[in-house]
This record gives C-alpha cells, structure tokens and sequence, in this order.
C-alpha cells in the first residue's frame, strides 16, 4: 500500500474514529474504487447515518464486531448476523452518544420523585415543568428495568424498553403517532438501517472447518 496514502488517511481521520478503523478504510481503498477517497467515506458515514451521534454509534458498532479477543469477535458477528437490529440497539444503550437530556417535570415526575425522598425520610419539593437533568447512562443500566443490565445482550426480553432516540424504543414504536414521544427522533429507523448498512460493509469473515469464509 503506497505510505503517502496511509499518512494521508492517518493524518485526516475524525477525532472519534480509532486508528483501526482508519487502516481498514485505506486497505479497502482500491477495492471501493467507487469511492475515489478518504473524505467520501467519511461524508457518505455521516450522510447515511444523518448525525454526528448516529456517526459514532456507527463506528461503534464496528469496533464492536471487531473485538480483539476472537471468541468475542465470532460471538458479535454470528448476533449481528441473527438479529443486526437488536446488536445496533444494544450497543446503543451501552455506549450512548448523548448522556444526558433536559426534561421537564410532569405531575407524574414531580409524584415519584417527591415519594421516593419521603420513602427516605426526606422532604422534597418540586414544581412542575422544573428542568430536570437525566442520565441516560444510568436509565439503560436501570436493574429495575433490565435484567443484567451490564451484559450485552441482543435477545434480552426488555430491549424495547432502552432509552436512546429521545424516548423510550417502545413508545417510539407506537403505531399511533400521536403516543409517541413529542420530542423522539424522526429518523430513528432511517439511521439504525444506516448503521446496519455501514457495518455490514466492514463485517469481519468468519471462516468454517472447509476455510470457505461466510459472512
């Protein structure tokens, strides 16, 4: 591979792609002749998956189907393969773009929450439409929600219950628009068919006992 190349790749790489991912771009330089260079890649990642965030989950995706340990590695292609979008969601909820969001507090939120300090023996008030700051890190690892919420899992029973396109995935599944979330992200199908796209395009081989490799 020409070096001037591989420096030019290395030295225009975006700040959250790991230098793994800029190597096997290069090495498939000549393969994708359709693309003449680095920064067509790169536009065409961020045009598909429509956002910086959709951007990084992308690439996180990759990083995980090419885990360094192999077993890992044979273990994450075989579930992408099964289920590809159930891999994207749970790398989702585990590595999440946005960590926090601002909501507003309901009658519902102010309720619970003024509860939950009382079940503590401490009083607490809160007014309606207050700004509340949210981890949604911590919302995805919820043991009251999930079951072995530090596990990657893409078969788990409560997937639909995650929190990462501006609501929870249940809600934003809702055939009846009018009960989906009022801020959910529009195109939260859009870029998980993206994201499988772009993975599937850097999906390792896995090789069978006749070295015919499969995808």
């Amino acid at each position: 591979m020409n070096e001037k190349l591989i420096l030019i790749v290395l030295k225009i790489s975006l700040i959250f792609f790991p230098n793994w991912f800029n190597f096997l771009l290069d090495g498939h330089y000549f393969e994708r002749k359709t693309l003449q260079s680095y920064y067509t890649i790169s536009s065409s990642i961020f045009t598909l998956s429509g956002s910086a965030a959709s951007a990084k989950l992308a690439v996180s995706v990759i990083e995980k189907l090419w885990s360094k340990d192999e077993k890992e590695k044979e273990k994450n292609i075989l579930l992408f393969q099964k289920n590809s979008h159930n891999f994207i969601k749970e790398v989702a909820r585990l590595n999440k773009a946005v960590p926090m969001v601002k909501v507003l507090a309901t009658s519902e939120t102010v309720n619970e929450i003024e509860n939950n300090f009382k079940n503590k023996n401490s009083d607490i008030k809160i007014y309606e439409n207050t700004p509340l700051h949210c981890s949604i890190i911590n919302a995805n690892c919820d043991k009251k929600i999930l079951q072995n919420p530090d596990d990657f899992l893409t078969d788990r029973a409560e997937i639909n219950k995650i929190i990462v396109w501006n609501g929870v995935e249940k809600d934003i599944l809702n055939m009846d628009e009018k009960k989906r979330p009022i801020r959910y992200c529009p195109g939260h199908d859009l870029s998980i068919d993206a994201i499988k796209y772009v993975a599937e395009r850097f999906l390792p081989f896995l090789f069978d006992s006749t070295d015919n490799p499969t995808w």
